[in-house]
């Protein structure tokens, strides 16, 4: 079932295209909807085209817009909670299952189901539109952030400072709360930068499956902490510490950490190379590990 065809694969094989396209006539006609991920390239791949398709790639669309796209890999690791297209090229029967459940996730939860992008824009315009108290006048906002991130929020009512680095962000924030902008958001990339580059991750073979689960226990207890994880803390704490040094009297200050994919990439690696043995205890505990990833703080 791995795709990845090369000249020893097609030894023998007499298949034309054009039988191909003959037994496909068999199992759809016009009527069909034919639903995947990216399908433009197989039917490309096929000569062939169809009106009825359904789009996994469509339907759960990149923040950045067309034509970036989400690799089926990644929707299936974000919705469905699983590892896909972890060995030599693609198993055909996983992506066609993974894209029907993507599917049907999408049909039980409504349009907005996946659309961060959407919901972040949508939220951020409700709140720079409601007016001021006693005024006529709306709330003014600035996004302060890499250029990927502009491009989703900023707008004609909000305007958007693109960075390069954590120093530029910060020098942003304080110089758009100095142009009196009533609404300002920033993100520091600097730590999950390290986190995602960092050697804490789970890349070593572990032969015994209860010896990974124990392994990912013990860092995530330890926050997977080192002393150069927290010199670039300590960094970002400074960083915080001098936009609160630039705010205005009577300022609200909202801080939010984000959510921790390391714990989420790592259990599903382990899972991956020990599914023969993953047990319904082994899951439990993998599970613990991966919630208490996606538990945040917010300071106010």
């Amino acid at each position: 079932w791995d795709s990845g065809i090369d000249a020893k694969t097609l030894e023998g094989v007499t298949t034309t295209l054009e039988d191909v396209q003959k037994d496909l006539s068999l199992l759809i006609d016009s009527r069909t909807i034919l639903v995947g991920h990216s399908l433009e390239n197989d039917l490309k791949a096929l000569k062939i085209a169809h009106s009825r398709v359904i789009d996994t790639a469509l339907l759960f669309p990149h923040p950045r817009k067309w034509p970036y796209k989400h690799s089926l890999k990644f929707l299936a690791e974000n919705f469905l909670d699983s590892s896909i297209q972890n060995g030599h090229g693609h198993c055909s029967r996983e992506d066609a299952t993974c894209t029907m459940n993507l599917l049907l996730m999408k049909l039980k939860n409504g349009d907005d189901f996946g659309n961060l992008g959407h919901q972040n824009t949508r939220l951020l315009s409700e709140i720079i539109s409601q007016p001021l108290p006693h005024s006529d006048h709306s709330l003014s906002c600035a996004v302060v952030d890499h250029p990927a991130a502009v491009r989703i929020f900023s707008s004609a009512t909000c305007h958007g400072t693109c960075c390069a680095s954590d120093d530029m962000v910060t020098s942003g924030i304080i110089s758009q709360i100095k142009s009196h902008r009533s609404f300002v958001i920033g993100q520091l990339h600097r730590y999950e930068d390290w986190c995602s580059s960092a050697s804490n991750f789970v890349k070593q073979p572990i032969t015994d499956v209860t010896a990974a689960i124990s392994l990912l226990k013990e860092r995530y207890e330890s926050g997977g902490q080192t002393d150069e994880s927290r010199q670039v803390l300590a960094n970002v704490d400074a960083q915080i510490r001098e936009i609160w040094e630039n705010l205005p009297p009577q300022s609200l200050f909202i801080v939010v950490t984000g959510v921790d994919t390391i714990w989420k990439s790592n259990v599903n690696r382990v899972k991956h190379a020990h599914r023969k043995d993953w047990s319904l205890f082994d899951q439990e505990k993998a599970r613990a590990i991966q919630n208490g990833g996606k538990r945040g703080i917010a300071l106010v």
